[in-house]
């Protein structure tokens, strides 16, 4: 997976990325301070947990995860979802 130095194309779906993971140390690696902060990172790796099982590239997989969707809403989870997965076939 990411995070030891490699390269990892992000246009390939068959890159063995943990994309919740490279997440996580982005988080834990970024220093903010004063008026900047990471927002919507929570979000992001929920739709990165949610997705974690379709075949997608890292490039769509960020983009799936930054979607404007409302976790609480099952409808939208689920269309989320299924427009991933139309997308990865």
């Amino acid at each position: 997976g990411a995070g030891g130095g490699e390269v990892v194309d992000v246009n390939d779906p068959a890159a063995n990325v943990d994309f919740v993971r490279l997440l996580g140390q982005f988080m834990q690696r970024s220093k903010t301070k004063g008026k900047y902060f990471l927002c919507k990172f929570d979000q992001m790796i929920i739709q990165g947990m949610y997705l974690q099982d379709l075949p997608l590239s890292l490039r769509d997989r960020f983009t799936f995860c930054i979607a404007p969707v409302k976790l609480k809403d099952r409808m939208s989870m689920k269309f989320l979802y299924y427009y991933a997965k139309c997308h990865s076939e």
